[in-house]
């Protein structure tokens, strides 16, 4: 008889059977997402308020006429440019040479250290020999030797130079401007440059997005940021303006106790000076972002760091400020010490 089954048994063995059962749902992550990054901003608005408020508040002793509780925004600059700075160095490191971090940390440490010799010698001499000078002596002598490190170095090249250089620039020499703006000649002119430092991001920022969002149109810098467009830029000129009028009717109405700099005792004349303000530090906000998403594309990173939950790291949150606070301090400076 003719064996009918076939020869290979393995082949009678039943397939499987497609599940029709559906795969678990994705968690939210979306909602998850936003969640964490509405408490990480919280967070941030909250540090920003103590900041300003610890600035503004006349309390305490005062060290050579600066009231001691200002240092606590001496302190925020200090903490954020270290972080900032070392998020920079690892964003060049993924993608080029990878620059001398403890040069950078030396930099920052010797350069603030120095602004601070030079600032309170009027202790000592009766004159201020000036922050700024002595911070960017600093900061000459660090690239200086940096360069003679790397001759005698066999593991690192001129390009571990070229990124270090570049780093100790951008973002690290910026922040002095930052710092600087609490040294303005009085209490005055220091406060509604730091309210500005602060408010001009935030609004212009917040404009940018509700009127990008609302109106599209063309991209303003398409190979940068994709999704910056003309139309958001104009809303965050419009939020800078109104960062200036902010601090226009502070400087007007402010009680006594706290001093919020009058640039001059004409009405208009004051409101145009914080108008003026407000759209070119818009301008200056904008400039920064972009600058800050070009070195981000060139890097290959999404964002400068993880310190921030939902928001990046500090340099993806300050890379506006710090660019602005130059600004600020060449304005404030021109009005209330080389004219006045």
């Amino acid at each position: 008889m003719q064996d009918n089954q076939p020869d290979n048994l393995e082949d009678e063995s039943p397939s499987p059977v497609p599940s029709s059962a559906p795969p678990p749902p994705e968690p939210p992550k979306h909602k998850a997402g936003f969640g964490i990054r509405a408490a990480t901003g919280l967070c941030i608005a909250l540090v920003y308020a103590a900041v300003i408020l610890f600035t503004m508040l006349p309390l305490g002793p005062r060290v050579d006429g600066i009231p001691v509780f200002r240092f606590f925004y001496d302190l925020f600059v200090i903490l954020i440019a270290l972080a900032a700075s070392l998020e920079m160095c690892r964003a060049i490191a993924n993608k080029y040479a990878k620059p001398l971090w403890f040069f950078v940390i030396l930099n920052t440490v010797l350069g603030f250290s120095a602004f601070y010799v030079a600032h309170f010698s009027s202790f000592l001499f009766g004159k201020s020999i000036g922050g700024n000078t002595a911070y960017f002596f600093v900061l000459a002598a660090m690239c200086l030797s940096c360069i003679i490190f790397t001759m005698f170095s066999k593991k690192h090249s001129m390009n571990n130079v070229l990124s270090t250089i570049l780093v100790l620039v951008y973002p690290t020499a910026l922040f002095v401007f930052m710092l600087s703006l609490n040294y303005l000649p009085a209490e005055g002119p220091a406060n509604s440059a730091i309210l500005l430092l602060f408010l001009l991001p935030v609004l212009s920022d917040t404009m940018a997005y509700l009127v990008g969002s609302a109106f599209r149109g063309p991209k303003l810098v398409p190979h940068i940021s994709p999704k910056k467009t003309v139309s958001g830029a104009i809303g965050g000129v419009v939020g800078g303006i109104a960062a200036g009028a902010v601090v226009f009717a502070l400087s007007e109405f402010m009680p006594d106790g706290f001093a919020v700099a009058t640039f001059d005792s004409n009405i208009w004349l004051n409101l145009m000076h914080y108008l003026i303000i407000g759209s070119l530090g818009a301008a200056f906000v904008i400039v920064g972002d972009l600058i800050a998403s070009y070195l981000k594309r060139q890097c290959g990173v999404k964002d400068f760091g993880k310190l921030l939950p939902g928001h990046g790291g500090v340099m993806d949150r300050v890379d506006s400020m710090i660019l602005s606070a130059v600004f600020l301090y060449a304005y404030f400076y021109i009005f209330f010490v080389l004219i006045n």
